[in-house]
């Protein structure tokens, strides 16, 4: 989705270059979740830090979720 401003606000729309092109997440793509134990706010950055230690430069994605009484799952995706 391409942003563009009408009136001052901006709007999103379909960009005239997308299609049906392949993404990278084709099935030749090997990809691993791995998720931790849910931590407080302020833990975040520290688990987003060991699990970028622990799995070195293989991580592609993190997704921090909120979850109940301000826990946060970090679940990291690694792509081989």
């Amino acid at each position: 989705m391409c942003p563009r401003r009408i009136d001052g606000s901006l709007h999103v729309s379909p960009c005239s270059n997308t299609g049906s092109r392949k993404t990278a997440t084709s099935p030749s793509t090997r990809e691993e979740i791995n998720t931790t134990e849910p931590v407080p706010f302020y833990l975040v950055p520290q688990a987003v830090a060991g699990e970028m230690r622990r799995l070195g430069g293989a991580v592609s994605e993190v997704h921090v979720r909120r979850g109940a009484r301000h826990m946060y799952a970090v679940t990291v995706v690694v792509r081989e």
